[in-house]
């Protein structure tokens, strides 16, 4: 069971309906099973992987409850980290955040390198980003994917942890399938430190 994560600043937002949803909705239609709990409530630590779902570009309460996370660094399943999403795992990681907004089809450059996980492609494709910040990432992560000189997309170096700054519930449901198939393929012994 995957867990989807909401870090709109209240549970059923009108961000929840935006970001959260048609993410389910995506699982839902390929009869994925997954459970939907906003960042405050407790994280479950048995589920396969989690969803870290993107927020509107005026809510960003998430960054003021950072201590909500603090169950990523030992979470040993993939995750994959949503805009918002992707700026916590960074922050969490030991990153940092900078001002950066882009709102609109962004044309996303897969890195030219075998990098597993949610790519296994690299020509490039197109790709809806909303974002307010754009995180600096610790050199615990690799660059997947740009989208000009931004960065688009990111996987940690040791850990099953994946982040982008488009949004795939938008037009790339792909990235999401992809993921669900690196959590079903997922075996913390075999993978880790790839």
């Amino acid at each position: 069971m995957l867990q989807v994560i909401d870090l709109s600043y209240k549970p059923q937002s009108l961000s929840f309906y935006e970001f959260v949803s048609p993410v389910s909705t995506i699982l839902s239609k390929q009869g994925i099973p997954h459970t939907i709990s906003h960042f405050r409530e407790r994280i479950c630590d048995t589920t396969e992987g989690c969803i870290l779902c993107g927020t509107a570009l005026a809510d960003n309460e998430y960054l003021n409850d950072t201590a909500f996370f603090s169950w990523i660094p030992s979470y040993s399943r993939p995750i994959l980290g949503i805009c918002a999403g992707m700026q916590i795992v960074s922050i969490i990681s030991g990153g940092t955040i900078r001002d950066e907004v882009t709102i609109g089809m962004q044309e996303i450059v897969p890195a030219n390198t075998k990098t597993g996980g949610i790519f296994g492609r690299v020509e490039p494709f197109t790709g809806y980003e909303l974002h307010r910040f754009m995180p600096e990432i610790p050199s615990s992560f690799v660059v997947l994917a740009r989208s000009g000189e931004r960065i688009a997309a990111i996987k940690h170096r040791t850990n099953p942890w994946f982040g982008v700054m488009f949004h795939p519930e938008v037009r790339n449901e792909w990235v999401i399938l992809q993921f669900v198939q690196t959590c079903r393929d997922y075996q913390p012994d075999k993978n880790r430190n790839q």
